[in-house]
């Protein structure tokens, strides 16, 4: 059964909507590319950046030669609506936020991007680009279309299609099935599958993982879980099995369950061990019960050059102000989370990440050099971001860069 609301006031109701809607906006992980821009030398990077104005939101994609100082968006390409951005091998790739189209952009010698060649991956229900994509060569990638239930295999350099891969089984009656943030290990790629209602505000209670084999372009299987709910990014662990947080969709099942006065599921960890397509029904790791009682809020993003490593952002309630209620739009509003070490295995070692300041969910984390980059501030309505970075030796925090609107990614070109 899904978890569902008892009826509310036509502003909560459009609270909850609204997060459910932006569940899970936090993007994936940089890939590192040696050579970009014809002629051109030293580091280059490419940095994705998201403005709210009255109008509706846009992404800026620019390129930056340094994280550091003020980073403005003179020199950035605008694209309009929930874009996606994304980066492999020297090429910047942007995924349209009112069109399903994937543009390619190489940066020419002064590191300005240029757009090299787009294709159109038109489907029925297929209205914009999907949050997962993941490259598993020069000439193979694949993207996750959830309205259609299918991942197009195409080739991120000629930028055609070369195949389709059918999903149409992991659909469930009544809901949408997300297919979210995948993650690529040992020939296999890993896909949270995420259904929900958004007209009845109803979440499936399970987490839940497609397997593909990208030997074959098949699906292996599906790990099922219902001890938890929404499956996130997956992280490898040290001994290559594939763990899993079930965060609640960025806690909004736990928001749900509260506001129906019932009890509601823990956030957790759930591993698959290396090889299998199955969750161990005897690994179950109570997040809360590691971390001295705060919950998951977020996925995991692996630890830079630290297998075995990931971190994820908790609530703390203690940091929201007395008598305000986090059952509406305002919980991703406030500056409630932090982020924790999670050392994966048999027995979780959690640590939280110290210095750092509080901050809202907005988009995570980006890997890059050796870091991990996360944006702390007042993001609506164009304000600004103080981006952050963590380095996993040290386990702390401290401002980076400045820049207006909330860090999407950032990827190193060169």
């Amino acid at each position: 059964m899904a978890l569902g609301l008892r009826p509310m006031s036509a502003f909560r109701l459009l609270s909850v909507t609204l997060l459910l809607a932006a569940c899970g906006s936090e993007d994936g992980a940089s890939t590192l590319a040696p050579d970009a821009g014809p002629g051109a030398s030293g580091p280059l990077y490419s940095v994705g950046t998201i403005v709210a104005e009255p109008t509706g939101r846009s992404l800026f994609v620019q390129t930056v030669t340094e994280l550091s100082g003020d980073v403005d968006l003179d020199r950035a390409i605008e694209v309009a609506g929930n874009a996606r951005h994304w980066a492999y091998e020297g090429a910047v790739y942007v995924g349209l936020g009112q069109e399903p189209t994937l543009v390619r952009y190489l940066p020419d010698a002064t590191g300005q991007l240029q757009e090299d060649r787009r294709f159109n991956f038109q489907r029925s229900g297929v209205l914009s680009s999907p949050p997962g994509l993941v490259f598993l060569s020069p000439s193979k990638a694949y993207l996750f279309l959830h309205e259609a239930l299918s991942v197009l295999v195409f080739d991120p350099t000629e930028m055609v299609i070369t195949g389709e891969i059918d999903l149409g089984s992991l659909q469930e009656e009544g809901f949408v099935t997300e297919l979210w943030f995948p993650t690529l290990h040992e020939g296999r790629v890993y896909v949270p599958v995420r259904p929900v209602n958004y007209l009845t505000f109803e979440i499936v209670p399970t987490v839940r993982v497609a397997i593909l084999d990208t030997a074959t372009d098949t699906l292996l299987g599906v790990a099922d879980d219902p001890r938890c709910v929404a499956a996130s990014r997956p992280a490898v662990g040290p001994e290559g099995a594939v763990y899993v947080l079930g965060e609640g969709r960025n806690y909004i099942t736990q928001v749900l369950a509260e506001v129906r006065d019932i009890e509601a599921p823990p956030t957790c960890l759930l591993r698959i061990p290396a090889g299998t397509t199955a969750f161990d029904p005897d690994y179950f790791v109570d997040v809360a019960a590691v971390t001295g009682g705060l919950p998951a809020a977020t996925a995991m993003w692996a630890s830079p050059g630290e297998p075995g490593v990931a971190y994820a952002k908790m609530l703390d309630e203690s940091a929201i102000p007395e008598g305000v209620e986090i059952t509406g739009a305002n919980l991703w509003g406030f500056a409630a989370f932090k982020f924790w070490r999670l050392e994966l295995g048999d027995a979780v070692v959690a640590t939280e990440v110290s210095p750092q300041p509080f901050s809202t969910i907005d988009f995570g984390a980006t890997p890059v050099d050796g870091q991990l980059y996360f944006g702390v501030g007042d993001t609506s309505m164009g304000g600004r971001t103080t981006v952050h970075a963590l380095d996993p030796a040290t386990n702390g925090a401290a401002p980076a860069f400045e820049l207006t609107g909330s860090l999407r990614e950032i990827y190193r070109l060169r």
